[in-house]
């Protein structure tokens, strides 16, 4: 390989080094802000369930119904 060459492919090297630590540093900030809001998210939530106990009780108890039920027609199928 020529020196040339050589240095194409330090310099390649180089920028590739430099676009993944910004990489990173783009993914870790939307990590935090991600986590931030599901932090909001689930305390709004948990704010709504003290609110209304037996309302959320309910929604829980209809779901696990509907999810039950999906699972015993798959497992028919099969």
């Amino acid at each position: 390989m020529s020196e040339k060459d050589e240095k194409k492919m330090e310099t390649m090297q180089k920028q590739m080094e430099e676009t993944m630590v910004k990489m990173k540093k783009e993914f870790d900030e939307k990590m935090d802000m991600l986590e931030v809001e599901a932090q909001k998210t689930l305390d709004k939530s948990r704010d709504v369930v003290r609110e209304h106990p037996l309302t959320s009780l309910g929604i829980a108890f209809g779901v696990g119904l509907i999810v039950g039920a999906i699972l015993l027609k798959s497992m028919d199928k099969d």
